[in-house]
């Protein structure tokens, strides 16, 4: 009973798209940054923190993604 649960809750991970929320979390990340660096050089101002959120982001994606394809 235990081993057929089990199971069960593999195969729901494994058919789970975003991974562990990583794969998500990164894309979003990364698109905050692009509006707000973007959306500062359209008045001015040129944000320093963006592009280093940017890398967190493809960080973040590139963990979610090898996590993902090590199941």
């Amino acid at each position: 009973m235990a081993n057929a649960h089990r199971q069960e809750v593999e195969k729901t991970q494994d058919m789970d798209v975003w991974g562990n929320g990583q794969i998500f979390s990164g894309i979003l990340t990364m698109t905050i940054a692009v509006l707000w660096f973007f959306g500062g050089l359209l008045v001015g101002i040129i944000f320093f923190f963006p592009p280093i959120m940017f890398i967190g982001g493809m960080i973040a994606l590139i963990n979610g993604i090898s996590q993902k394809v090590s199941r």
